[in-house]
């Protein structure tokens, strides 16, 4: 009888800290009040002068017409996250983080699947139109992607 209630204690025991654990996650991560800070990736990549300097006039452009902050984040990869995710993830908490600005626009590049993901805040696409995004995109970044590509 002394072996069942211990294993039953101890099964108890268990699967109190597994739900516990996953209340725990929910009520702070899920509900945002304790917030994801960054992300964290092990490989980096250096950038290009061309590349830090077509987006540092993106960037100057940007904000003499308006307190918008571009954010260019370039990863590997986002696992084990989804790339929408990831970008949606860094976009709230450069939002959460910067109440003086209007708004930002976070522009993952992800070097593993070759594509680009940008987030722009609802408040302000009225301010960025799609079009602008797609013509940094054609004219900064896919030409910057295909040369790697080229040189791999």
């Amino acid at each position: 009888m002394q072996k069942l209630y211990k294993y039953l204690l101890a099964v108890t025991a268990a699967l109190i800290v597994a739900l516990g654990g996953y209340v725990y996650y929910v009520v702070t991560y899920e509900t945002g009040l304790i917030s994801v800070t960054g992300f964290v990736n092990d490989q980096t990549q250096k950038l290009e002068a061309d590349f830090i300097t077509s987006i540092t006039n993106i960037c100057q452009n940007l904000s003499q017409k308006t307190k918008i902050d571009l954010i260019v984040v370039m990863v590997q990869n986002t696992k084990p996250y989804d790339p929408g995710v990831y970008a949606a993830r860094l976009l709230k908490n450069y939002d959460e983080t910067h109440p003086a600005i209007d708004g930002a626009i976070v522009m993952l590049i992800n070097l593993d699947k070759g594509m680009v993901n940008m987030e722009i805040l609802p408040r302000i696409q009225f301010m960025f139109p799609l079009s602008y995004g797609e013509k940094i995109l054609n004219e900064n970044v896919i030409p910057i992607l295909n040369e790697a590509d080229k040189a791999a």
